[in-house]
C-alpha cells in the first residue's frame, strides 16, 4: 500500500483495479451488503491469482471487523463456490489463508476445502486450501 496517497486516491485505485479485473476476466470483488440493515459490510468474489507460476481462482472475502464471527465469511465463501461451480469458472478453487488466521481456516473447512500445501504469498506464510476438482474451465 502506498502510504503517500490519500484515502480517496487509494479507494479510486482499488475501484479501478476491480473494474480492470472485470474487464479482463469477468471476475473480481463484489460488495457484500447486510440484508437487514442494507449496510456495506465487506466484499467477496472469485479472483484469478498467480501462485507458483500457475493461474488459480481464489474464493476471497474481507469483512469489516465488527462483522467477524457472525457467519458472513462462511456464507460468502459458500455462495462464491456455488457460483463458480454453476458457471464452470475453473476446475478447482482455492483460498489463500494466513497460517495464523484460525477463523478463515475454519471458514475454508466449512466450505469443504482441505489444505493442499503451504507456501509464501505476498510476504506471508500461508496455507493454500482447495476444493476437489470439478469440470474443466470453459472460459
Amino acid at each position: 500500500m502506498d502510504l503517500s496517497k490519500t484515502k480517496d486516491e487509494l479507494a479510486e485505485g482499488w475501484i479501478n483495479k476491480q473494474l480492470q479485473r472485470y474487464q479482463m476476466q469477468g471476475l473480481g470483488h463484489l460488495a457484500v451488503i447486510e440484508k437487514d440493515s442494507g449496510e456495506f459490510i465487506g466484499m467477496g468474489g472469485i479472483l484469478p491469482r498467480e501462485i507458483e507460476g500457475k493461474i488459480v481462482f481464489e474464493i476471497s472475502y474481507s469483512l469489516k471487523p465488527r462483522f467477524w464471527k457472525k457467519g458472513y465469511g462462511t456464507e460468502i465463501a459458500k455462495q462464491m463456490k456455488i457460483f463458480g461451480n454453476e458457471n464452470k469458472i475453473a476446475n478447482q478453487f482455492i483460498s489463500i489463508i494466513d497460517k495464523n488466521n484460525l477463523d478463515s481456516i475454519n471458514v475454508a473447512k466449512k466450505n469443504n476445502m482441505k489444505i493442499l500445501y503451504e507456501t509464501e504469498y505476498l510476504g506471508m506464510n500461508v496455507f493454500i486450501f482447495g476444493t476437489e476438482t470439478i469440470q474443466k474451465n470453459t472460459l
